[in-house]
């Protein structure tokens, strides 16, 4: 958070030689270091607050879940793999939840894991142009997770499992408590009905929202990911990455906006005196191999179309319908999110249907999105250009 602006090396790695130095912004000051220590230890004053009292989620019977062989875990109708990786950080394969008629399991992913990460910088000056990290690629979400704090990180009754990998040196070592599994209520309603009161005869159903959650915090640098796999026992997976950490920033001149003449120029809003927070994107990007109720699976795009109501039909002048399009060319399941384009997107397995005909599938639902708005010949565009579109939906092959 005190960047010395403006100083720059290049360094050839295999040679262990610098081959450039640069040092453009020498007028710009570091930014001071009064106050700016985050830990607690190092705080003076209480924050201005009412202080919060204890809070603590018990378990009277323990969790519920179980973790077989080190890695195989089972908990309500779900069983799966859960396993660390540098790269990726923790990997979700073999997923299967059980029927709730027979009792069986069913397949639901093959392998489920972040692919990338990928976080360009939006400053063209020498010192800044280059910064487009692939924090997966390049770093490691697995080699970057550091140990989670017990109670803070996870709660109570949380089970904990370390990474295993391999160092510069060819030797292995272990990265302890890089995952934990817990069962998490927030007091949150799984579902609930009241029917009106009719006859002082009294409906009134209420389940709470007990779930199943695999997480993981990736230190890659100035910023903190919080990676949670949530579970539910009615067949749903939900991902989730929080942000913390502190930002990446740039030296400024300026200890206040009203020294800035032209606001324009700058790449980012000043967020203390002396720095700058540079615009930036993060995208994150998931695999996700599935395979419902077997590998036989077809990507659906459901569009919601307005039709127009027949003359003399309806008081109604229009309405929406549902039409499905069964993609069978990757070029069409090439996907670019559309506000005005309301789409679902299913992945079913039309050989397996259900008492009523539909066919067995899941619904992915994109969460929060962004689309890039770089030019596609832009460097690090270039780079990243799986970033074009939000999904791409490509058929297995072996050789590939």
């Amino acid at each position: 958070m005190r960047p010395i602006e403006g100083l720059t090396l290049t360094v050839d790695i295999d040679k262990r030689e610098v081959i450039q130095f640069s040092d453009t912004s020498r007028t710009i000051p570091v930014p001071k270091s009064a106050n700016t220590d985050y830990q607690y230890t190092a705080q003076d004053d209480a924050p201005e607050m009412e202080p919060l009292k204890p809070i603590s989620i018990e378990q009277p019977k323990g969790p519920s879940f179980r973790v077989e062989d080190g890695h195989i875990v089972k908990w309500a109708n779900w069983v799966f793999h859960l396993k660390p990786d540098r790269r990726a950080g923790m990997i979700i394969s073999g997923a299967m939840v059980q029927d709730s008629d027979t009792g069986g399991l069913r397949s639901v992913m093959y392998k489920g894991f972040a692919s990338e990460l990928f976080v360009p910088y939006m400053d063209p000056d020498e010192a800044w142009y280059f910064k487009s990290y692939m924090d997966a690629g390049e770093f490691g979400l697995g080699i970057t997770a550091m140990s989670l704090v017990p109670l803070n990180d996870c709660p109570r009754y949380a089970y904990y499992m370390d990474g295993l990998f391999v160092g510069p040196d060819g030797l292995p070592y272990v990265q302890t408590n890089m995952i934990c599994l817990f069962e998490r209520y927030a007091g949150d309603i799984s579902w609930r009905h009241s029917e009106l009161p009719f006859s002082n005869y009294v409906i009134r159903e209420s389940r709470p929202k007990v779930t199943l959650v695999a997480r993981m915090a990736a230190s890659v640098g100035n910023y903190d990911y919080i990676f949670d796999w949530e579970f539910q026992t009615d067949g749903l997976i939900s991902i989730k990455v929080g942000l913390s950490g502190m930002l990446m920033v740039k030296g400024s001149p300026y200890e206040n906006l009203q020294q800035v003449s032209k606001k324009n120029d700058m790449t980012g809003p000043l967020v203390s005196e002396n720095v700058i927070g540079v615009v930036h994107d993060h995208f994150i990007t998931f695999h996700l191999d599935m395979d419902i109720d077997g590998v036989d699976n077809s990507f659906v795009k459901v569009n919601l179309e307005k039709k127009k109501t027949a003359t003399g039909q309806s008081p109604r002048k229009s309405y929406l319908k549902a039409k499905r399009h069964v993609v069978e060319r990757e070029e069409d399941a090439r996907i670019k999110l559309k506000l005005s384009y309301p789409t679902e997107f299913h992945l079913v397995n039309p050989l397996k249907q259900s008492r009523l005909g539909n066919p067995t599938g899941y619904k992915v639902v994109p969460g929060g999105n962004a689309a890039s708005l770089l030019d596609l010949d832009d460097p690090p565009q270039i780079r990243a250009a799986f970033t074009n579109n939000q999904i791409w939906v490509t058929r297995y092959d072996r050789t590939e």
